[in-house]
């Protein structure tokens, strides 16, 4: 029982956190290439 309630809470909290990494590594690279192209 814990382990499913600690499950959707670790599920909750990483989900933004890399969705704005992902978001910034898209920003990087993307201002990463452009100079290059």
């Amino acid at each position: 029982m814990p382990k499913d309630l600690c499950i959707p809470r670790t599920m909750k909290w990483p989900l933004p956190i890399s969705n704005q990494i992902f978001s910034l590594n898209k920003l990087v690279s993307h201002v990463v290439e452009s100079p290059l192209k």
